[in-house]
Protein backbone atom coordinates (compact mmCIF):
# COMPACT_ATOMS: atom_id res chain seq x y z
CA UNK A 1 0.00 0.00 0.00
CA UNK A 2 1.33 3.31 -0.41
CA UNK A 3 3.38 4.85 2.21
CA UNK A 4 2.08 2.23 4.25
CA UNK A 5 3.91 -1.23 4.39
CA UNK A 6 2.33 -3.22 7.57
CA UNK A 7 -1.60 -2.01 5.95
CA UNK A 8 -2.15 -5.12 5.25
CA UNK A 9 -1.21 -6.22 9.05
CA UNK A 10 -2.80 -3.60 10.39
CA UNK A 11 -6.05 -4.52 8.85
CA UNK A 12 -6.02 -8.52 9.62
CA UNK A 13 -4.81 -7.32 13.38
CA UNK A 14 -7.82 -4.94 13.73
CA UNK A 15 -10.36 -7.94 12.53
CA UNK A 16 -9.41 -9.93 15.85
CA UNK A 17 -10.29 -6.84 18.21
CA UNK A 18 -12.32 -4.01 16.57
CA UNK A 19 -15.91 -4.31 15.48
CA UNK A 20 -17.24 -4.46 12.21
CA UNK A 21 -17.34 -0.63 11.47
CA UNK A 22 -13.60 0.11 13.19
CA UNK A 23 -13.12 -2.72 9.98
CA UNK A 24 -14.56 -1.48 7.68
CA UNK A 25 -12.77 2.25 8.13
CA UNK A 26 -9.75 0.86 7.88
CA UNK A 27 -10.50 -1.11 4.99
CA UNK A 28 -11.76 2.22 3.05
CA UNK A 29 -9.06 3.95 4.38
CA UNK A 30 -6.53 1.56 2.83
CA UNK A 31 -8.52 1.87 -0.35
CA UNK A 32 -5.90 2.48 -3.26
CA UNK A 33 -6.88 5.49 -5.70
CA UNK A 34 -8.08 4.88 -8.83
CA UNK A 35 -5.11 5.31 -10.89
CA UNK A 36 -3.18 3.26 -8.85
CA UNK A 37 -1.08 0.31 -10.34
CA UNK A 38 -3.54 -3.03 -10.68
CA UNK A 39 -0.76 -5.05 -8.64
CA UNK A 40 -1.63 -2.61 -5.21
CA UNK A 41 -5.26 -3.05 -6.22
CA UNK A 42 -4.71 -6.47 -6.15
CA UNK A 43 -3.07 -6.27 -2.98
CA UNK A 44 -5.93 -4.91 -1.59
CA UNK A 45 -8.39 -7.06 -2.86
CA UNK A 46 -6.62 -10.12 -1.10
CA UNK A 47 -5.97 -8.01 2.09
CA UNK A 48 -9.55 -7.30 2.07
CA UNK A 49 -10.58 -11.37 1.17
CA UNK A 50 -8.23 -12.19 4.50
CA UNK A 51 -10.09 -9.60 6.53
CA UNK A 52 -13.33 -10.95 5.74
CA UNK A 53 -11.72 -14.26 6.92
CA UNK A 54 -10.36 -13.43 10.04
CA UNK A 55 -14.41 -11.35 10.98
CA UNK A 56 -16.21 -14.88 10.00
CA UNK A 57 -13.23 -16.77 12.14
CA UNK A 58 -14.42 -14.94 15.15
CA UNK A 59 -18.12 -15.17 15.06
CA UNK A 60 -19.54 -17.69 17.91
CA UNK A 61 -20.96 -20.59 16.40
CA UNK A 62 -21.69 -22.11 20.08
CA UNK A 63 -24.87 -23.82 21.00
CA UNK A 64 -27.50 -20.82 21.87
CA UNK A 65 -29.09 -17.74 19.64
CA UNK A 66 -28.55 -19.38 16.49
CA UNK A 67 -30.72 -16.98 14.73
CA UNK A 68 -29.45 -13.99 16.15
CA UNK A 69 -25.70 -15.17 15.67
CA UNK A 70 -26.64 -15.68 12.11
CA UNK A 71 -28.18 -12.62 11.52
CA UNK A 72 -25.45 -10.75 13.39
CA UNK A 73 -22.98 -12.29 10.95
CA UNK A 74 -25.21 -11.50 7.53
CA UNK A 75 -25.60 -8.18 8.58
CA UNK A 76 -21.64 -7.75 9.33
CA UNK A 77 -20.87 -9.06 5.58
CA UNK A 78 -23.36 -6.81 4.00
CA UNK A 79 -22.21 -3.99 5.77
CA UNK A 80 -18.47 -5.22 4.70
CA UNK A 81 -19.85 -5.14 0.93
CA UNK A 82 -21.55 -2.35 0.84
CA UNK A 83 -19.16 -0.03 2.37
CA UNK A 84 -16.51 -1.47 -0.09
CA UNK A 85 -18.88 -0.32 -2.95
CA UNK A 86 -20.45 -3.70 -3.74
CA UNK A 87 -23.90 -4.65 -3.89
CA UNK A 88 -25.80 -6.51 -1.19
CA UNK A 89 -28.22 -9.32 -2.83
CA UNK A 90 -31.78 -9.38 -2.51
CA UNK A 91 -33.75 -12.54 -0.71
CA UNK A 92 -33.66 -15.41 -3.17
CA UNK A 93 -36.46 -15.56 -5.59
CA UNK A 94 -39.27 -18.40 -4.58
CA UNK A 95 -40.23 -20.43 -7.27
CA UNK A 96 -43.71 -22.31 -6.91
CA UNK A 97 -43.63 -25.74 -8.09
CA UNK A 98 -46.70 -27.61 -8.73
CA UNK A 99 -47.10 -31.72 -9.30
CA UNK A 100 -48.60 -33.00 -12.79
CA UNK A 101 -49.76 -36.56 -12.95
CA UNK A 102 -49.67 -37.81 -16.17
CA UNK A 103 -51.94 -40.03 -18.10
CA UNK A 104 -52.24 -40.97 -21.66
CA UNK A 105 -54.59 -43.46 -23.42
CA UNK A 106 -53.68 -45.92 -26.40
CA UNK A 107 -51.76 -44.27 -29.28
CA UNK A 108 -50.94 -46.57 -32.32
CA UNK A 109 -47.17 -46.54 -33.62
CA UNK A 110 -47.79 -46.72 -37.76
CA UNK A 111 -44.77 -49.19 -38.99
CA UNK A 112 -41.57 -47.35 -39.97
CA UNK A 113 -42.91 -43.98 -38.41
CA UNK A 114 -42.22 -42.05 -35.34
CA UNK A 115 -45.13 -40.78 -32.75
CA UNK A 116 -44.77 -37.92 -30.32
CA UNK A 117 -46.17 -38.78 -27.50
CA UNK A 118 -45.73 -35.66 -25.36
CA UNK A 119 -44.43 -32.45 -25.79
CA UNK A 120 -43.91 -29.48 -22.95
CA UNK A 121 -42.06 -26.23 -22.43
CA UNK A 122 -40.81 -24.40 -19.67
CA UNK A 123 -38.98 -25.37 -16.96
CA UNK A 124 -39.91 -28.40 -15.40
CA UNK A 125 -38.46 -32.38 -14.70
CA UNK A 126 -39.83 -35.66 -15.62
CA UNK A 127 -39.39 -38.15 -12.04
CA UNK A 128 -40.68 -40.69 -14.00
CA UNK A 129 -42.53 -42.38 -16.71
CA UNK A 130 -44.77 -46.04 -17.37
CA UNK A 131 -44.66 -47.36 -20.82
CA UNK A 132 -46.92 -49.70 -22.05
CA UNK A 133 -46.56 -51.26 -25.50
CA UNK A 134 -47.96 -54.44 -27.01
CA UNK A 135 -44.47 -55.56 -28.77
CA UNK A 136 -40.76 -54.83 -27.70
CA UNK A 137 -39.72 -53.33 -30.69
CA UNK A 138 -40.41 -49.80 -30.11
CA UNK A 139 -37.95 -47.63 -29.62
CA UNK A 140 -38.74 -44.12 -27.00
CA UNK A 141 -36.42 -41.01 -27.34
CA UNK A 142 -36.39 -37.90 -25.00
CA UNK A 143 -35.53 -35.19 -25.67
CA UNK A 144 -34.67 -32.63 -22.85
CA UNK A 145 -33.52 -29.05 -24.13
CA UNK A 146 -30.23 -30.08 -25.99
CA UNK A 147 -30.00 -33.70 -24.34
CA UNK A 148 -31.41 -36.87 -26.31
CA UNK A 149 -31.89 -40.13 -24.44
CA UNK A 150 -32.84 -43.41 -26.55
CA UNK A 151 -34.47 -46.41 -24.73
CA UNK A 152 -34.76 -49.41 -27.07
CA UNK A 153 -37.08 -51.80 -25.32
CA UNK A 154 -36.08 -54.93 -27.12
CA UNK A 155 -32.54 -54.15 -25.44
CA UNK A 156 -33.93 -54.14 -22.09
CA UNK A 157 -36.10 -57.62 -22.63
CA UNK A 158 -33.55 -59.25 -24.02
CA UNK A 159 -30.64 -58.11 -21.88
CA UNK A 160 -33.23 -59.11 -18.87
CA UNK A 161 -33.01 -55.38 -17.53
CA UNK A 162 -35.37 -55.06 -14.27
CA UNK A 163 -33.86 -53.71 -12.00
CA UNK A 164 -34.14 -50.03 -10.62
CA UNK A 165 -30.58 -47.90 -11.49
CA UNK A 166 -30.78 -43.98 -11.32
CA UNK A 167 -30.66 -42.34 -14.61
CA UNK A 168 -32.08 -45.27 -15.98
CA UNK A 169 -34.68 -47.14 -17.83
CA UNK A 170 -35.75 -50.71 -16.47
CA UNK A 171 -38.16 -53.87 -17.87
CA UNK A 172 -41.15 -54.30 -14.95
CA UNK A 173 -43.08 -56.74 -17.39
CA UNK A 174 -43.15 -59.08 -20.45
CA UNK A 175 -45.66 -61.22 -20.98
CA UNK A 176 -47.44 -62.92 -24.23
CA UNK A 177 -48.47 -59.33 -25.73
CA UNK A 178 -47.70 -56.77 -22.77
CA UNK A 179 -44.09 -54.90 -22.31
CA UNK A 180 -43.92 -52.48 -19.40
CA UNK A 181 -41.00 -49.83 -18.71
CA UNK A 182 -40.05 -47.61 -16.15
CA UNK A 183 -37.97 -43.95 -16.74
CA UNK A 184 -36.69 -42.65 -13.49
CA UNK A 185 -34.27 -40.06 -14.42
CA UNK A 186 -34.27 -38.58 -10.52
CA UNK A 187 -35.67 -35.49 -11.42
CA UNK A 188 -34.44 -35.09 -14.89
CA UNK A 189 -34.96 -31.28 -15.21
CA UNK A 190 -35.16 -29.27 -18.59
CA UNK A 191 -35.17 -25.27 -19.03
CA UNK A 192 -36.82 -24.89 -22.42
CA UNK A 193 -38.47 -28.16 -23.79
CA UNK A 194 -39.15 -31.66 -23.31
CA UNK A 195 -40.27 -34.21 -25.40
CA UNK A 196 -41.10 -37.94 -25.40
CA UNK A 197 -41.54 -39.63 -28.82
CA UNK A 198 -42.10 -43.70 -30.08
CA UNK A 199 -40.41 -44.91 -33.20
CA UNK A 200 -41.00 -48.14 -35.21
CA UNK A 201 -38.91 -49.20 -37.39
CA UNK A 202 -40.88 -53.22 -37.85
CA UNK A 203 -43.68 -53.53 -40.88
CA UNK A 204 -46.30 -54.12 -38.69
CA UNK A 205 -48.45 -51.02 -36.21
CA UNK A 206 -47.85 -51.01 -32.83
CA UNK A 207 -49.51 -49.51 -30.10
CA UNK A 208 -48.57 -47.35 -26.85
CA UNK A 209 -51.83 -48.72 -24.73
CA UNK A 210 -50.93 -46.27 -22.10
CA UNK A 211 -48.26 -44.07 -20.52
CA UNK A 212 -48.60 -42.61 -17.04
CA UNK A 213 -46.24 -41.21 -14.72
CA UNK A 214 -45.50 -37.38 -13.12
CA UNK A 215 -43.56 -34.13 -13.46
CA UNK A 216 -42.52 -31.07 -11.55
CA UNK A 217 -43.46 -27.54 -13.27
CA UNK A 218 -41.51 -24.75 -12.10
CA UNK A 219 -43.21 -21.01 -11.95
CA UNK A 220 -46.75 -19.96 -12.64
Amino acid sequence: MPGDKDTGKTILTATATATVFALISRLLAAKPAEAAPPEEKWNYLLECQEAIIRLLGNIDYGLGNIDSKLGTLISSVNALVEALGGEVPGPPELVPITYDFISLGAIPVPAGESKRLLGYTGRGSIQVLHLVSDSKNIIYNLRYDHNIWEINVADLVDNSIEEAHELGAWLEMATGGTFVITIAAKDMEYSEEFELTARNDTAAVITISKTFGSRKIYGS
